[in-house]
């Protein structure tokens, strides 16, 4: 399989100021993971992972996660990773934990979903805020940049209960607009930009097609099945363009 991801990383990883210190790639196995997972830490700040988080009993993370749980191998593992699945689409997926470094340092380990537009999400959600803490920048979060606003130029579905990530390029507006018009949340009325999906199938995790041309991430609420012409989304800007580097 083409590997897209760790090109996608680094070039997401320098635009948030920070060193890409290199890349790992591990066969299907938890020893072969626990190896380049340390020779990572041992010159890195943070370990971010791609694929093998949806926890199966095959997968080596999981394999790692069990071992690391176990009271009686704990003490010596160099690696600890706990699961968690989030209410987000894409990404649901998640991990974290931290690695045992060479020097004795326990460097902090985040695992990404290996789908790539879940690697741009959760990069944008997760490892970007936690790469300005390891900067020491003020606390900072995604969700706040969401305050932008914008308008869906087209209608998409998503899935309720889980807040919508979807790649967006900015549009100009349908002729003619969708009627009625409801005003946005903040008070600014029909001012707003208008963007629509930059692919046909919305935010499908796998679409690697989507981010060659997205200029935004539009944020849809959890409680909503997806956007019509004219609603309101929230709008998290994205490096130009969002693509490998």
């Amino acid at each position: 399989m083409p590997d897209s991801n760790s090109l996608l990383l680094a070039g997401l990883v320098r635009e948030c100021g920070a060193a890409f210190a290199g890349a790992r790639r591990s066969a299907d196995t938890a020893e072969d993971l626990t190896r380049a997972l340390v020779e990572a830490a041992g010159g890195a700040d943070l370990v971010v992972t791609s694929g093998g988080v949806s926890a199966g009993a095959f997968d080596p993370l999981t394999m790692l996660a069990t071992r690391a749980a176990n009271t009686r191998t704990a003490p010596g593992a160099r690696v600890r990773i706990s699961f968690a699945k989030v209410a987000m689409q894409p990404g649901k997926p998640q991990g974290h934990g931290a690695v045992l470094s060479d020097d004795g340092r326990e460097v902090p380990l985040l695992c990404l979903p290996g789908n790539p537009v879940s690697v741009l999400v959760s990069f944008t959600l997760v490892v970007a805020p936690a790469l300005a803490l390891l900067a020491g920048h003020p606390r900072t979060s995604a969700m706040a940049a969401a305050a932008s606003r914008a308008r869906a130029a087209a209608a998409w579905t998503g899935p309720v209960g889980r807040r919508q990530y979807v790649p967006v390029r900015v549009v100009g507006a349908p002729s003619p607009p969708p009627e009625p018009l409801p005003a946005a949340p903040d008070g600014t009325g029909p001012a707003l930009p208008w963007v629509e999906p930059t692919h046909r199938l919305g935010s499908g995790s796998h679409l690697v097609s989507s981010l060659g041309a997205a200029q935004a991430l539009a944020v849809v609420d959890e409680g909503s099945a997806g956007a019509r012409p004219g609603d309101v989304v929230g709008l998290i800007p994205l490096p130009s363009p969002a693509r490998p580097y």
